[in-house]
């Protein structure tokens, strides 16, 4: 396998669509709500994420910068020189649905998209995948991991191209989008 597609499978191997989906710690237990806590009716309460009849709508920016690429020390034959650039660097926003199972569906727009995002929600975390909109045009692919804070969703997104030469981390902060008439 060539160094870029290892360094890509290694940075997106990082987190899995299941398992600790970045839920509460016990130093921040307090701090992220539980996923099965009663939705009230249609409403959506945004200190948790859906109850079984209702989808969430989340909505927020991200600030994308510059991250680093890891290869450990038994790869001592591998070396990584990537020209800088300034691709994938800045503002853009991000805007997820959560259905009643849990599962997540979402967009990126800005310097790291045109990309979609396609998960998993449980435990007050969330974890999912990042891809480019269209597989042709090069774009950033990844991973998202996030939590339930204070009626929020914050967390990263880690990401590079397929080539991996050009690795970004971002992090973003949504708030409770309301449906309209609500």
């Amino acid at each position: 396998m060539r160094p870029g597609r290892v360094a890509l499978a290694a940075l997106m191997g990082t987190t899995s669509c299941r398992g600790n989906l970045g839920g509460p710690t016990p130093s921040d237990a307090g701090s992220a709500a539980a996923l099965d806590g009663p939705a009230e009716s249609a409403a959506f309460a945004p200190t948790q994420l859906p109850g079984k009849e209702t989808s969430a709508s989340w909505r927020g920016d991200y600030k994308s910068e510059r991250g680093t690429l890891y290869i450990p020390a038994d790869w001592k034959s591998v070396h990584w020189n990537v020209a800088e650039s300034s691709r994938g660097l800045g503002d853009g926003t991000i805007r997820l649905t959560v259905d009643p199972a849990g599962r997540i569906q979402g967009v990126v727009e800005g310097p790291l998209g045109p990309a979609v995002i396609a998960g998993f929600a449980a435990d007050g975390g969330l974890t999912a995948t990042v891809r480019p909109e269209h597989s042709e045009d090069g774009g950033f692919a990844g991973t998202l991991i996030g939590k339930v804070v204070d009626g929020r969703v914050e967390g990263s997104m880690h990401v590079s191209p397929a080539l991996a030469d050009t690795v970004r981390i971002a992090t973003f902060v949504l708030g409770a989008e309301t449906a309209p008439g609500r």
